[in-house]
């Protein structure tokens, strides 16, 4: 029997098999105000030193996969923070978001 489970149950069920955190974004429909934030966000990724999400996040990448999860979480605060166009989740070990400093050592 099939079940429909959501998105971010899916992506939990798989990141507690997964050794690295991975972020979802989301972006919405284009326009000039959500995109100057777009914009603005990724200047202040390169600024804090991200280069990697920020040119993800300049092409639009929807998954991101990281190596350090403490790194990892920081990129998505820094989003969270930063941008009222682009909304992200970040999955690892079963947790999501800020939960997963409870599996981070």
């Amino acid at each position: 029997m099939m079940k429909h489970v959501s998105r971010q149950e899916l992506m939990l069920e798989l990141s507690r098999y997964s050794e690295h955190p991975v972020m979802v974004i989301q972006y919405p429909v284009e326009d000039d105000k959500n995109h100057k934030s777009r914009d603005e966000l990724v200047r202040h990724l390169h600024d804090a030193g991200f280069h990697h999400a920020a040119e993800a996040i300049d092409n639009n990448a929807v998954f991101l996969r990281g190596t350090d999860p403490k790194e990892a979480l920081k990129v998505y605060h820094q989003i969270e923070q930063h941008s009222a166009a682009i909304s992200a989740d970040l999955y690892y070990k079963g947790y999501v978001n800020d939960d997963i400093k409870k599996a981070i050592k």
